[in-house]
């Protein structure tokens, strides 16, 4: 997550990490330090998680605690008490997709590693 602070931000999250789970420190951060009436603007909805099941959690448990949760790239809002029936099959179905991504990139990275393991140049642990 992240955003500009010449736009009048009181706390700045960078979270470079990838979004394919939510063991991620700045992640991390941002959810302890987000309080009742506070606003997390998320760049886009794949960087605050790759699946379903962690997107919901967290933006619902975000909303529990009456933070909103606006995504800039799909210009989307989410807060407790407004839940709209086609705000929240956009959402689900936007976060199937991203959750679809991960696991095109998954694909591709094994097969890419099959491909160097035949050509002999893929040693454990390094990147292609």
């Amino acid at each position: 997550m992240s955003c500009n602070p010449k736009f009048g931000f009181r706390k700045l999250f960078n979270d470079k990490a990838s979004a394919k789970n939510t063991n991620r420190p700045q992640l991390q951060v941002a959810l302890d330090h987000v309080r009742a009436g506070d606003m997390l603007i998320v760049h886009s909805m794949d960087r605050l998680a790759r699946n379903i099941e962690d997107m919901l959690r967290l933006v619902g448990e975000m909303n529990n605690k009456g933070v909103l949760v606006q995504f800039v790239k799909e210009n989307m809002s989410f807060a407790a008490g407004s839940e709209d029936p086609c705000s929240t099959l956009m959402f689900t179905m936007l976060s199937a997709f991203a959750q679809f991504e991960r696991s095109l990139i998954k694909e591709r990275q094994r097969q890419g590693i099959v491909l160097a393991k035949a050509e002999g140049v893929y040693k454990a642990g390094s990147p292609l």
